[in-house]
């Protein structure tokens, strides 16, 4: 799993090319998403409900937010 590499990480960039997403981490590693078809990277509150299709979720440092990807269709990915 993703989540003992990111404790503690901070993003220090984030680029987007069509629909690929880089976000680095201040250790040199990149997280990459493309967005496929359908696919949507937003920062939402955490006690908002989630919506259908929300594949990955990565809580934030302030405990109140986290960053959802969400993919109807299933065309999208993430990387390491």
């Amino acid at each position: 799993t993703w989540g003992p590499r990111l404790v503690g990480r901070a993003v220090t960039e984030v680029s987007r090319r069509g629909k690929w997403l880089s976000v680095r981490l201040d250790d040199g590693s990149y997280l990459l998403a493309h967005l496929g078809m359908t696919g949507q990277m937003v920062v939402a509150p955490a006690s908002e409900p989630r919506q259908t299709h929300t594949h990955f979720v990565l809580p934030l440092d302030d405990g109140a937010t986290e960053l959802r990807f969400r993919d109807p269709r299933r065309f999208g990915s993430l990387e390491w």
